[in-house]
């Protein structure tokens, strides 16, 4: 036999054998049993109720008020607070001073700020920290007083070398005064 006659042979079989299978298909479909339908049986008819299902809020209570206005404040704070340059005179912390307390604000300008200038003058090496505040926990609250828990993710940079990360958490004491939140003091925890 010839090439092509071989071919031509084999083309005719594979027809004949994909249309052996669809006429088994098709044949096979037709002799499904129904299932049988009493007419006779009872049904029973339920009832469903047409109306949207009702959405229920919790009701906000005074702590939730007091997490909602405190939050924004620990985290502008700390994100202001945590990060500096030496260059920069440590504005960053000098223009916290309208949501500090008045103790707050004379450890600030007498204890704190005097340290970090010791630690890093700026007339040595370069020295930068950052900190964004992504998670702030309530950890006590009442309407005029609340203890905040803020985990900040740090960046340190001295002089040239690359720049460190780390989490590092802060403790906040805030108290309202005139309505108004403001830090009364600050705890730093060690690194993690």
């Amino acid at each position: 036999m010839q090439r092509g006659t071989k071919l031509i042979l084999l083309v005719a079989i594979g027809v004949l054998i994909i249309l052996g299978i669809i006429v088994f298909f098709i044949l096979n479909e037709t002799k499904k049993i129904t299932p049988v339908v009493d007419e006779k049986a009872p049904v029973a008819k339920l009832d469903v109720p047409k109306d949207e299902p009702k959405l229920i809020k919790p009701e906000e209570t005074q702590l939730d008020n007091v997490a909602k206005a405190i939050k924004p404040v620990a985290i502008a704070f700390v994100e202001r607070f945590g990060t500096f340059t030496s260059d920069s005179n440590f504005a960053s912390i000098r223009g916290l001073n309208s949501i500090m307390t008045e103790s707050m604000l004379a450890w600030t300008n007498d204890v704190y700020i005097p340290k970090l200038e010791t630690e890093h003058a700026p007339n040595g090496f370069f020295y930068r920290i950052t900190a964004k505040a992504p998670v702030v926990q309530v950890l006590e609250s009442t309407d005029t007083t609340a203890k905040i828990k803020v985990t900040a993710q740090r960046e340190e940079t001295i002089g040239t070398e690359k720049p460190r990360a780390f989490l590092q958490d802060i403790l906040l004491d805030l108290v309202n005064v005139n309505n108004v939140w403001l830090v009364d003091a600050v705890y730093w925890q060690n690194e993690r």
